[in-house]
């Protein structure tokens, strides 16, 4: 698996139209992966946030694929 570059986080402020969710704000925008951060593998009870990645055109494809940001580096 290759490893992510190193990504360089901002904050933002909250807009009117992004919807309230158990793991944070959603923006509902089809350009943008709401993409799951884990800190290994193990996925479920190692997720830490949500980043926001420009897709490019569906998000379809990334959701039914299961693209995730992991923390660890791969062995």
């Amino acid at each position: 698996m290759p490893a992510a570059p190193v990504v360089y986080v901002k904050s933002v402020p909250i807009q009117s139209e992004w919807m309230a969710s158990p793991v944070g704000w959603l923006r509902n925008d089809p350009t943008i992966y709401e993409c799951p951060i884990f800190q290994t593998a193990l996925r479920g009870p190692t997720y830490i946030t949500t980043a926001t990645l420009l897709s490019g055109g569906s998000n379809e494809k990334w959701t039914l694929s299961g693209v995730a940001l992991l923390m660890e580096k791969a062995i």
